[in-house]
């Protein structure tokens, strides 16, 4: 008797028991009717007289059919002969079997997976060059490559699917609505994870929810001002150099437009270092180094525009290159001459380069290119063309429609933990600020933290001294609204918008202290 219960106990905790750790989760679906549209409505609008859409398909009706997403959580799990099993309470049960085909056989943690019914097959993942999707395609007209070749339902009629290995184990599931959510996944919406996807996610937890906005079929998911992270998953190694501004302005426009007397709004918008000029300096960018004595001699930077790869500017094996500080900011510029004198040690963190055509390649590729308004975007990689950061740019930062008469800039302090799609990055219509550190409202970049000065050190001359105090005297009692406000002086933390006692006394308590990075 004890010997059957215990065998019998070992087969229940086998075959129905989920992991204590997910190996591959349910990431979204899609639950939208093949009439209806996302949030309902029309093509051209949706019921709240917005255009809600997928991040793949637009605006189309149906969502793009029936599909459903994973996210694998296990690194190098091998998901041959695993099985997908499908359940809702207006369809005949279902099972799609992944095949024995070598593309299951060593996930890495961090890949999307989407099975689709109607979108033909990607299996190029390569997670080396950054691809970490992989599409494969379900229905009755094709060979089973990959998958059985069977149509299959995802609906809005409690839509369940339970992931179980080659034995039969449970991995993950069931979960889908008539779990969590316990309801309310309507013909209209999707049903999506609203959290970072990892090994503590269950089948039951609050973070699953219906959606009638955001859906991104093959894309972390987005929510609100949200986006999933997925670098801890994928190894993520933290950036050495990160894109800091770039001018979009075009070469009839003035910033924030108008004409050289006053912009759109009456003010004159321009740049720190070009003034009010047609085009705002050219064609040019900006980077940071947020990595201590860094080498990017040899490195890569890919332009696109609208998705297409537009130059190649490779940085040359000059001396320059071979050990740049943290805080360094780095300009490339079609029309400003080189100018690297740069000495941190004696103040000077900028470095541009001119890439040009008529250039001498002694920096940089002598090449033209372009920066604009047309999702502008850039890739870093090393000599060896592995992609270090990057895209980034207008189209990967949420909510930015750059113009022709705007800039791109981080909003945010320099640092490693920047990620490309960072809310921090936005586009502006004032503020330029070529070479120099970034302006935004009352807020201006601290570079000094990276640097190794101490906040207090306002000048950045390696001394807390008389000259400090005298710069903290100018702004004293303002607001970030007064003409004498210097958001250099707000340096106790937490940062309160005033100049006051607190600032003073982060000087007082490293007077004379020398830090001289």
């Amino acid at each position: 008797m004890f010997r059957l219960f215990f065998t019998t106990l070992c087969l229940l905790l086998f075959f129905t028991a989920p992991a204590c750790a997910a190996d591959v989760i349910l990431n979204e679906y899609s639950a939208v009717s093949s009439t209806n549209f996302l949030n309902g409505g029309t093509v051209s609008a949706d019921l709240d007289g917005g255009q809600a859409s997928d991040a793949y398909f637009s605006r189309i009706s149906g969502n793009g059919g029936d599909w459903f997403e994973l996210v694998v959580i296990t690194d190098h799990i091998d998901m041959r002969n695993w099985k997908l099993d499908i359940t809702s309470t207006s369809t005949t049960n279902l099972t799609l079997t992944l095949t024995n085909h070598a593309l299951w056989s060593d996930l890495r943690s961090g890949t999307i997976i989407t099975v689709s019914e109607i979108l033909p097959a990607d299996v190029s993942y390569d997670p080396e060059n950054d691809d970490w999707w992989i599409n494969v395609q379900a229905n009755d007209s094709i060979w089973p490559t990959y998958i059985t070749n069977s149509d299959f339902p995802v609906n809005s009629n409690n839509w369940q699917l339970r992931i179980r290995n080659t034995a039969g184990a449970t991995v993950f599931g069931p979960a889908g609505e008539g779990i969590s959510p316990a309801s309310g996944v309507s013909s209209t919406e999707i049903f999506r994870l609203e959290a970072d996807p990892n090994d503590l996610i269950t089948a039951d937890s609050p973070d699953y929810d219906d959606a009638k906005t955001k859906s991104t079929f093959g894309a972390p998911n987005r929510w609100a001002d949200k986006a999933q992270d997925f670098r801890p998953l994928r190894g993520y190694k933290p950036p050495d150099i990160i894109l800091n501004e770039y001018n979009a302005v075009s070469s009839g426009n003035f910033l924030n437009g108008g004409d050289a007397i006053a912009d759109s709004d009456g003010g004159l918008a321009s740049d720190s270092y070009f003034e009010r000029i047609p085009g705002n300096g050219g064609d040019w960018f900006e980077l940071v180094i947020v990595t201590d004595h860094l080498d990017i001699r040899g490195w890569n930077l890919d332009i696109y525009s609208d998705g297409i790869k537009e130059e190649t500017l490779t940085l040359t094996n000059n001396i320059i290159w071979a050990d740049l500080r943290s805080g360094t900011i780095i300009t490339i510029s079609e029309d400003v001459n080189d100018d690297v004198s740069f000495d941190p040690a004696n103040g000077d963190w900028w470095i541009n380069v001119q890439a040009n055509t008529a250039g001498t390649g002694t920096y940089i590729t002598a090449s033209n290119f372009p920066v604009n308004n047309n999702d502008w975007q850039l890739v870093i990689k090393d000599p060896l063309d592995a992609v270090l950061y990057g895209p980034v740019g207008e189209g990967i930062a949420p909510g930015i429609n750059v113009t022709n008469t705007n800039i791109f800039r981080l909003e945010a302090d320099p640092n490693n933990s920047i990620p490309e799609d960072s809310n921090d990055y936005d586009n502006a219509k004032s503020l330029s600020t070529f070479g120099s550190p970034n302006k935004w409202g009352g807020n201006e970049q601290n570079l000094r933290t990276i640097r190794g000065y101490q906040l207090s050190d306002l000048n950045e001359s390696g001394w807390i001294d008389f000259i400090d105090f005298a710069i903290m005297a100018n702004a004293w009692q303002t607001i970030d609204t007064d003409p004498n406000w210097n958001p250099n002086c707000d340096i106790a933390q937490p940062k309160d918008d005033l100049i006051d006692e607190s600032d003073l006394r982060e000087i007082t308590q490293t007077w004379l202290i020398q830090q001289v990075p």
